[in-house]
């Protein structure tokens, strides 16, 4: 999802500079934005609602490279 994002706005997939790009606010709302939706979608498919959060908000420390909540 962020490469394509990349390429409709600045038309290349990936930024120079991941770790730095990593560290912009707008990518660190796409990352929260994203784990949050695939959170949603977990719950949707049957994980329990607890779960699914706790896994999200993992991911997001994860890619954002923060301890997990």
């Amino acid at each position: 999802m962020l490469g394509l994002s990349l390429y409709l706005i600045a038309g290349v997939d990936r930024p120079d500079d991941p770790d730095a790009f990593a560290r912009t606010a707008p990518a660190q709302q796409f990352i929260r934005a994203v784990s949050g939706r695939w959170a949603e979608a977990s719950v949707q498919a049957g994980t329990p609602e607890e779960d699914a959060t706790a896994a999200g908000n993992r991911t997001t420390a994860f890619y954002l490279g923060e301890e997990p909540a």
